[in-house]
């Protein structure tokens, strides 16, 4: 599911520290002032490296093809479904790494 580049980054001891450091979106707001939400703090690599296996989940694999679909059906922006992916990836890697299991598509079709 995911390449050798990919997992030489620092992606495993992301998963174990906990998705909200890195996928949290962080407002912009002051005052009466509402700005948009973005991804932002943690490390940059880790996030461009968890970017682009989502990018390539999203193209190639079914379960991801399928989150992504029903996202852009309820009228989402793409890079909010791009988020949304980064962020189901890396909740799926954590439970791997928790339960210490390979991929299973069934099981992460249930989960969706």
């Amino acid at each position: 599911m995911i390449g050798c580049h990919t997992a030489r980054k620092p992606l495993l001891f992301m998963c174990l520290r906990g998705v909200n450091d890195y996928l949290a979106p962080y407002n912009h707001d002051s005052g009466k002032l509402k700005g948009r939400r973005c991804i932002s703090g943690g490390r940059q690599s880790v996030r461009t490296a968890l970017d682009m296996a989502a990018l390539t989940a999203r193209r190639f694999n079914p379960v991801f093809i399928a989150f992504a679909k029903r996202l852009k059906q309820a009228g989402k922006p793409y890079l909010v479904i791009q988020v949304a992916c980064m962020r189901k990836l890396l909740v799926t890697l954590n439970a791997m790494l928790k339960s210490r299991t390979d991929w299973n598509h069934t099981l992460v079709q249930e989960s969706s």
